[in-house]
């Protein structure tokens, strides 16, 4: 994109968009004792391009010229608490 501003080897998109959902449930065993559980889906348009082509780092590897996007990300979360 004409738009795209680079540093230190990350291209960073004009626009960036992020949807988030979320989701999680708490259920008490007793008065004390509780487990918990949820789920995290964030989807990026837009996203983070990383520069891989070592480009003005002297002393490098030779250039892949390859491009990294940062994926979406789900995250799934389960524990238990307890009050002493």
């Amino acid at each position: 994109k004409a738009d795209d501003v680079s540093t230190g080897g990350v291209l960073r998109a004009g626009e960036r968009e992020a949807k988030n959902f979320t989701v999680g449930a708490i259920y008490n065993f007793s008065k004390r004792t509780r487990v918990f559980g949820g789920y995290q889906r964030v989807s990026i348009d837009g996203a983070r391009s990383i520069d891989n082509t070592n480009a003005g780092n002297a002393g490098t590897v030779a250039a892949t010229g390859a491009l990294a996007t940062q994926p979406d990300r789900s995250t799934w979360t389960i524990g238990m608490r307890h009050d002493f």
